[in-house]
């Protein structure tokens, strides 16, 4: 936060790149790795998300509840990604496909197999 501040978001981004290199080479296996990221779409690769508001945390989501607690991430004012709003506006329309990874491939397979066994679009 400071570092866009201070330097703008092109050195902001810079500076989480070089720390996601300096963590990943420091940290390269273990039970988990605490990562930071200024692109909602990333998201989607955690098994947790945890959002924080003035240092302290007001929401935790494990990635198999992204779709029905993304009320929580629209609350902070956080753009959803865009396969997951994918799915919300599917869910919405009674598509209620089995994502567990949030990978592009899988939804598309998912959709597939949907039309497949009959599906309407």
């Amino acid at each position: 936060m400071l570092c866009a501040i201070w330097l703008g978001p092109k050195w902001t981004v810079l500076v989480n790149v070089l720390g996601d290199l300096i963590g990943a080479t420091l940290f390269p296996s273990g039970a988990f790795f605490i990562g930071y990221t200024i692109l909602s779409d990333e998201i989607l690769l955690a098994d947790k998300t945890l959002i924080l508001d003035n240092g302290e945390i007001v929401a935790e989501i494990q990635k198999k509840e992204l779709i029905n607690k993304s009320d929580v991430l629209k609350k902070y004012d956080i753009k959803l990604p865009t396969l997951l709003n994918i799915l919300i506006q599917l869910k919405n329309e009674g598509i209620e496909l089995p994502i567990k990874d949030f990978s592009t491939t899988e939804l598309t397979t998912a959709i597939k197999e949907y039309l497949h066994a009959g599906g309407n679009v």
